[in-house]
């Protein structure tokens, strides 16, 4: 291979399951990512909804529930921000259809070393992270959310807009912390919560 094929970022296509707002922010995040560096090629958004199936939203084309997206060369994620139905779509629509679970994370978030992300993560603009955090698969961590230190959160979790959650703190799988929620010192929420 030649130096420049060498140093090229490989371009992954991605798509998102669910075409409402969250997974517009979601859209947001991948242009973001790309501005710094080409990373995803962004193919559409897949829906259930047979009114949205075949408009486009963004310029980008809606597909239905029997999508063309199959196997390795795919990575999907959502926006959905309800963890059970995000949990569901996922999946029915990326994992079953053996694709891969899109990590997407703004690039102007710092990441501390120990810092542990599961498949299939988003993080939006503006989000602070303490150290030792560990996320499970597929959990959202909308705008300006703060994650204090040692925090544990189970799969498909939902932490919303400016919420605070301080050091020591567990929220199951499966949870909705709401916008601008506060969780003090060492706090259990557990799962559906």
């Amino acid at each position: 291979a030649s130096s420049s094929e060498r140093g090229a970022t490989q371009v992954k296509q991605v798509f998102l399951v669910g075409a409402g707002t969250g997974s517009r922010e979601v859209l947001m995040v991948i242009h973001r990512i790309n501005q710094r560096t080409p990373e995803w090629q962004f193919v559409g958004f897949v829906d259930e909804n047979p009114k949205l199936v075949g408009t486009k939203i963004d310029g980008y084309p809606v597909f239905g529930p029997a999508h063309p997206f199959q196997g390795k060369d795919y990575y999907g994620s959502s926006g959905v921000q309800n963890p059970e139905i995000r949990q569901r779509l996922i999946r029915q629509y990326v994992l079953e259809r053996d694709c891969g679970l899109a990590t997407l994370i703004s690039p102007d978030v710092f990441l501390p070393g120990d810092f542990s992300a599961g498949p299939g993560c988003v993080i939006m603009p503006g989000a602070t992270i303490s150290f030792d955090v560990r996320l499970a698969e597929g959990v959202m961590v909308q705008w300006g959310a703060i994650l204090g230190h040692e925090l544990r959160v189970g799969d498909y979790s939902s932490i919303l807009t400016a919420a605070l959650i301080t050091g020591g703190c567990r929220i199951g799988s499966r949870t909705i912390i709401g916008a601008g929620a506060v969780l003090n010192v060492r706090v259990d929420v557990g799962d559906d919560a």
